[in-house]
């Protein structure tokens, strides 16, 4: 992200967990070039807390982070966007075999506009 131009939206779709970032250094990189709009596609939401696990990918394993919704969307709120859409990404879920209370029944989907 940070080599990235001057855009008026900003899409990812399935990649932002993978991203060696915590919550707040991610939000930076996104909003570093101002987009006027942010659309992110299947990534995984908690109410719990955030947390890093492992995730099976067929012939290979990746780590991929598991947000908490409140600190993720407050991110972007104090970097000035605001909440515009969101839905569930019904085909995607996260099941953590013994850790059944961090079970994520759906990805999620988040469009955000910048407020000024």
């Amino acid at each position: 992200f940070h080599s990235l131009p001057h855009v008026d939206v900003l899409f990812s779709a399935g990649s932002i967990q993978y991203l060696d970032s915590d919550v707040a250094a991610l939000v930076a990189m996104i909003t570093a070039q101002r987009p006027k709009h942010v659309l992110l596609n299947n990534f995984a939401l908690t109410t719990g807390p955030g947390f890093w696990s492992l995730q099976h990918l067929g012939a290979a394993m990746a780590p991929n982070q598991i947000f908490n919704d409140g600190e993720f969307l407050g991110a972007f709120a104090a970097a000035g966007y605001r909440l515009l859409d969101r839905w569930d990404v019904a085909e995607l879920n996260c099941q953590i075999p013994f850790e059944p209370r961090r079970h994520i029944k759906a990805f999620a989907g988040v469009f955000l506009e910048r407020t000024d």
